[in-house]
């Protein structure tokens, strides 16, 4: 072939190569230099326990399991990040583990750096976690499980732009205590002991009969029963107890309190667990149980106090199980859960229903009574966990304002207004500082250009402490801002936060932005401090009335004065300055700038008693725009009635 005839089959498979390369799409991530796939990070999972400690597990009532912890116990924690794509170039990845209570704050928070990772690799991470509040609620309906703090695990890597799988969370519900409900025995924890006390309050006078029983437990090896095997309960067993309680370590019993009448039947110090319901918000209590009893018995959970009177409902709150349908056949487990506030508000003539358990402190037993009739073998009982929500002091404020979402634009001397609500998501009431400013420090001083109100308060100001805000409570405030008379363009930032003012200093709660643009306007303000009758002014005679012009806005302008009156019968308005010296139209004052004049108000000869009004008009002929503002004065004239009698001799 020769060399002419290959040039033209040369030319076209060019062309066709460019053709091709001009439709090869190079991938975003590619032309970015990073991102995409190959740097993908993510939180894979997060999972509670380890082979030594696992996490308690509570069944649901779809048959669902859901892993619950106990406050200040500690539990394994593991997180596990993993890098997607085939990089073959490890890249190591910051992680923080938050975790976070359901009101909106960090209670405590963990970070680890993951190993180079090369595509496809993961690396895990395990902290070890204490709880240090309780949430977690009972439904005592369905016996599900709710509630609970989260852990929040996230993925920072730089480079990674896809974020959305860059953070996962893990609500764990965090009960208050269990016990499996063995023997009693000589430790130091909290346990179960049998006590029989008298049914109208007082000291355990004998051991009960509540013992345990080996074989079929719902938890443990033991489970209890108030009678002997083979045989029926006692009767009139007054109030026999299964009370939650401990043997004293230390010489003393601490946040608990001594039972001296167990004590003396033990012949060993023994402290009730005191439950301190001011500490919680909620709380619910869960046993298992099958059997049944005769007509006039009864086996319930109870909250007591004092005495522990059972015929007194504020010294002792009870539910009797029965209510809960439990199994009759042997071995049988139901679920029975109860919640004691749900109780504690029917108490007739209560006067506090809102205050969880009225803010008292008590001990948790299993109640056995019996009447002189028929008995029959009763209850077994096993499995005792307490669920709870803890009173926590911090919190987190919902503030709603009404700010327009692009910002305010105001001309010099105009006001904005923002209206906003706060409500208080914690447990506890808040103390709260309310504070503002505008990024123009020069607005601020000597005097600020801003207000602020709150609902239920007399204070005003920048700097306001709101009265307490109750758990769960909404509040109203107001803030006001006036842009300054004479004020340039500009574009300010105006701000508002609010931080904890209580002694714990919590911090800051809340905060948000506005913007403010000051625009350009041709404005005046004509004021004055006198009132609506302005002058007493007979006929033939002058009054004088004091106001005030301002150019409130940012350009120099001229204004002409003018006024005009309701009786065109003579009377003259003249503007003249403090010494009297009269002043000609136009009166021209730079931006800002105010002058004190006074208006001299002559009336005619034949003045007609009565009220007489007059404007007082400032206009601007040489303003380029409209003029804004208040260019108006209106007050009255009261003309008083003159008699007078010329005698003239004749």
């Amino acid at each position: 072939m020769s060399m002419r005839r290959m040039m033209p089959f040369t030319i076209v498979m060019l062309l066709l190569l460019q053709t091709l390369a001009m439709n090869i799409v190079v991938p975003a991530e590619a032309a970015s230099g990073r991102g995409g796939t190959n740097d993908d990070f993510t939180v894979k999972s997060i999972t509670l326990g380890n082979s030594s400690t696992a996490a308690n597990q509570w069944v649901q009532s779809d048959g669902s399991v859901l892993d619950y912890v106990f406050v200040g116990e500690t539990i394994e924690v593991t997180v596990v990040v993993q890098r997607f794509g085939a990089s073959g170039i490890g890249d190591e990845a910051p992680v923080s583990i938050d975790i976070v209570h359901p009101i909106g704050f960090v209670m405590e928070s963990f970070s680890f750096t993951t190993s180079p990772l090369t595509g496809g690799q993961s690396f895990n991470q395990a902290i070890q976690w204490t709880p240090t509040a309780a949430h977690s609620v009972l439904n005592t309906s369905t016996n599900d499980l709710s509630g609970g703090l989260i852990v929040q695990a996230t993925v920072n890597f730089e480079d990674d732009d896809r974020n959305t799988n860059d953070q996962r969370e893990k609500v764990v519900p965090v009960a208050v205590s269990a016990d499996v409900m063995d023997d009693w025995t000589a430790t130091a924890g909290p346990q179960f002991v049998s006590g029989k006390y008298p049914a109208d309050g007082g000291d355990a006078t004998a051991f009960g009969s509540w013992q345990t029983e080996s074989g079929s437990s719902a938890a443990g090896s033991k489970h209890w029963r108030h009678s002997s095997p083979g045989s029926n309960y006692p009767s009139s067993a007054e109030a026999t107890r299964l009370v939650q309680a401990r043997y004293m370590t230390g010489n003393t019993c601490d946040t608990d309190v001594l039972d001296p009448g167990l004590t003396q039947t033990y012949q060993a110090y023994i402290c009730r667990i005191l439950f301190y319901s001011n500490d919680f918000v909620s709380s619910q209590f869960h046993l298992q149980a099958w059997g049944s009893m005769a007509a006039g018995d009864s086996v319930s959970m109870e909250l007591w106090r004092g005495s522990g009177n059972i015929n007194d409902p504020f010294e002792s709150i009870s539910w009797d199980i029965s209510q809960g349908n439990p199994s009759a056949a042997p071995g049988q487990w139901t679920n029975l859960s109860w919640d004691p506030q749900v109780t504690w508000e029917q108490i007739p003539g209560l006067t506090n229903p809102e205050v969880f358990l009225g803010g008292s402190s008590y001990t948790f037993s299993v109640l056995f009574t019996s009447d002189s009739s028929v008995a029959s073998e009763g209850f077994r009982i096993d499995d005792f966990v307490h669920f709870g929500v803890s009173r926590v002091t911090d919190y987190t404020l919902d503030v709603q304002c009404d700010n327009p979402l692009n910002g305010y634009t105001l001309a010099p001397n105009q006001m904005a207004s923002l209206y906003c609500t706060v409500t208080n998501n914690g447990y506890a009431p808040a103390t709260i500082r309310l504070q503002t400013n505008v990024t123009n420090d020069s607005w601020m001083a000597p005097f600020p250009i801003i207000r602020m109100d709150v609902e239920g308060s007399s204070n005003h100001g920048t700097n306001l402490i709101m009265p307490p805000l109750g758990a769960g409570k909404t509040v109203e405030f107001w803030a006001n801002l006036t842009v300054p008379a004479g004020a340039d363009v500009q574009q300010q930032n105006w701000n508002l936060w609010l931080t904890d003012a209580s002694s714990a200093s919590l911090g800051e709660k809340a905060r948000f932005g506005m913007d403010l643009a000051v625009s350009e306007q041709f404005s005046v303000a004509l004021t004055s401090s006198v009132p609506l009758v302005a002058a007493t002014v007979g006929p033939d005679d002058f009054g004088l009335v004091e106001f005030r012009l301002q150019n409130t806005g940012n350009r120099d302008a001229a204004f002409n004065l003018a006024t005009t009156f309701s009786e065109n019968t003579g009377w003259l308005g003249l503007v003249q300055n403090a010494t009297g010296v009269v002043q000609q139209n136009p009166i021209t004052l730079t931006k800002g700038e105010r002058v004190e004049l006074m208006l001299n108000l002559s009336s005619p000869e034949l003045a007609n008693p009565g009220t007489v009004s007059f404007n007082l008009r400032a206009t601007c002929p040489s303003c380029s725009t409209a003029l804004f503002g208040t260019d108006v004065l209106v007050r009255n004239i009261e003309v008083p009635v003159l008699r007078e009698v010329d005698i003239t001799a004749v």
